[in-house]
């Protein structure tokens, strides 16, 4: 059996072979599935691989994480902590079961009134809510990944605002 890989008070989750349980991999972050041994749950650990001269300026990526750790709001991905760590950024956030908004209306169906104002109605609200932080609104990729649809069943459906850019590339490529 490996040993346990933790990054702070995290312990990594690791499949049969001991390499880290990726939840997602995109061309500027890798998140893994942790277990947060202080909150007592499962969350993500977001860790920027963009190359360290396009990442965030430390200080800017971490007034970024603390006003998004600062909203809470139930259509809004809860952003628990964040930093930089061996010249990388990183996030913590709680874990997110649902599937991406743009695969999800590719996947479905045309939508019935009702329920394509309820999504809207749940997204203009969480954008409500994170208006105040034009900083952070900037990073948010509507159409993209920055929203998730949680739920199977339509009259429960709930959107949440995923993804702020904290971790993606900054400036021209």
């Amino acid at each position: 059996m490996s040993e346990l890989q933790t990054f702070r008070h995290y312990q990594i989750s690791q499949d049969a072979q001991g390499a880290a349980v990726e939840v997602w991999r995109s061309g500027h972050e890798v998140v893994c599935l942790v277990w947060d041994s202080v909150r007592g749950a499962f969350g993500e650990l977001h860790v920027s691989i963009v190359a360290a001269e396009r990442q965030m300026e430390v200080r800017a990526f971490q007034a970024l994480v603390k006003a998004a750790a600062g909203l809470r709001h139930p259509n809004i991905l809860t952003v628990h902590e964040g930093g930089e760590d061996d010249g990388a950024n990183f996030c913590v956030t709680d874990l997110l079961d649902g599937e991406r908004f743009d695969s999800w209306l590719r996947r479905c169906p045309p939508l019935p009134p009702w329920l394509a104002l309820q999504c809207l109605s749940q997204i203009a609200s969480a954008l409500c809510v994170a208006s105040p932080h034009l900083e952070l609104l900037a990073g948010v990729n509507l159409m993209h990944c920055g929203i998730t649809m949680c739920g199977e069943d339509p009259g429960r459906l709930s959107v949440r605002v995923a993804d702020w850019g904290l971790t993606g590339p900054r400036g021209p490529a």
